[in-house]
């Protein structure tokens, strides 16, 4: 008898990509300045939300939205995750013209090159923005890359889950805008990829957390290290509005050591990145409902 066959429903894949977004927002966390503030998931996973001096002397309010994506395949311009990205962003940038924003995709995957390049020199497209993007072409050769971002977004079909509106939104804005409008798009995203993975993120924030004085020693940082997992986690977990601020880093290094049900709730969390297969019986054992 044949044996029956069901879809793949297994989440590990979700979960690491969960928390993999809890570990760079600790990191966000740990770099903020006095003042500054993160907003989770609010206009994208993490918002670093600053004040930037006008020109007439007024503060104004300037927003860094971070989205996060553990990846498995290299990110192109035509990727269907960067479209959805780059669409909602433009989103953003209409909906809040008073407001200085910047964008950045953040992803452990590298940067790929799309099978037919139409980018001066045949480079990556993401290669190519984030040269545009840091001033690092010839202004000479700003135009060929410029009008090869132009052609792929223009000719990419819309990724699958995007708004119809939404899309066209951006491909309008794409079609109509001149090179310098084109320009300020591109210098207001930034494709953060080769980020640190999933696998090697605790160990370089642990690092971090002695290399800044906030622990002592290897053994104090991973101490700290969990309890920042669990608060940033709680946070999330909770309805409303959700934010965090320095003094919320503060208060978590001075606060002790986790509690019996806090340990085993981050056991369980370790538990299901560790293994692929872990089942209902090993959580229940650690002593965590399901």
């Amino acid at each position: 008898m044949a044996e029956p066959v069901f879809r793949d429903r297994d989440a590990w894949a979700t979960i690491r990509g969960y928390f993999y977004q809890i570990q760079i927002t600790i990191q966000r966390w740990m770099d903020l300045e006095p003042g500054e503030e993160l907003r989770l998931e609010c206009g994208e996973d993490i918002d670093r939300v600053g004040r930037a001096l006008c020109e007439n002397g007024t503060a104004s309010e300037q927003l860094l939205l971070e989205q996060v994506k553990h990846r498995e395949k290299h990110l192109t311009l035509r990727s269907p995750e960067a479209l959805a990205a780059l669409t909602c962003f433009h989103c953003h940038r209409v909906a809040n013209p008073q407001v200085r924003l910047r964008f950045r995709y953040v992803t452990n995957a590298s940067v790929g090159r799309e099978a037919t390049s139409q980018m001066p020199g045949g480079v990556p497209a993401i290669e190519a923005w984030e040269r545009l993007r840091l001033g690092s072409f010839a202004p000479r050769e700003e135009g060929g890359a410029l009008g090869g971002i132009r052609s792929v977004l223009s000719t990419v079909p819309k990724p699958a889950g995007v708004r119809e509106d939404d899309w066209e939104a951006l491909r309008q804005f794409i079609r109509a805008a001149d090179n310098t409008e084109l320009l300020g798009l591109v210098r207001s995203v930034e494709w953060g990829t080769g980020t640190t993975s999933f696998e090697l993120m605790e160990s370089k924030i642990q690092q971090q957390l002695v290399e800044t004085g906030r622990a002592a020693s290897s053994e104090e940082s991973h101490s700290l290290y969990l309890r920042l997992v669990l608060f940033v986690l709680k946070r999330l977990s909770a309805s409303g509005p959700k934010s965090l601020v320095p003094e919320n880093l503060d208060g978590v290094i001075s606060a002790p050591g986790l509690g019996s049900a806090d340990s085993r709730l981050l056991r369980m969390i370790e538990l299901l990145l560790v293994s692929e297969t872990a089942s209902s019986k090993d959580i229940r054992e650690i002593g965590v409902c399901t």
